[in-house]
């Protein structure tokens, strides 16, 4: 049995009710930003939607039967979904590399990084790992022709 996951969740300081309870606190925090039933791409969506009510687009990573990028790009591209909340900054090479994120195969987040910019960062928690340092992303949908990716 590997402990080292219990070691790293168990050894942060906890120190406030908005650290134990961050996915609640960021589910409410959205708000501010998504009006009720804004569609938002994403795979985390589903847990922070509890508070303020978005309406979840999500991937099945790995499915074999369903090419769920392609899926998700067509309701990109149509302008269904204009708000995306992601682990990784999209442009930030170390994060795609942790995300394990293609940006030449995994066409929906390539589109949300060339179309989409990062309005808020809020501080997640690892559900893996339980570690209270994971950064969520939420992205915009950019109408101005003159923006450039990967520009502040």
């Amino acid at each position: 049995m590997n402990v080292a996951p219990l070691v790293e969740y168990f050894g942060q300081n906890v120190t406030n009710y908005g650290q134990s309870h961050v996915v609640y606190t960021n589910s409410k925090e959205l708000n501010t930003y998504l009006p009720p039933g804004t569609p938002v791409f994403s795979n985390v969506a589903t847990a922070m939607g509890y508070e303020n009510k978005i309406k979840p687009y999500f991937i099945y990573e790995k499915n074999v039967y369903i090419d769920y990028e392609k899926k998700i790009l067509s309701y990109l591209e149509s302008k269904k979904v204009n708000h995306a909340l992601l682990r990784e900054n999209l442009c930030d090479d170390n994060d795609l590399k942790k995300g394990t994120i293609d940006l030449t195969k995994q066409v929906a987040h390539k589109y949300i990084r060339d179309h989409f910019k990062i309005i808020k960062t809020l501080n997640g928690k690892d559900w893996a790992s339980g570690g209270l340092y994971m950064k969520l992303h939420l992205y915009q949908r950019v109408n101005d022709p003159h923006w450039k990716p990967c520009s502040s």
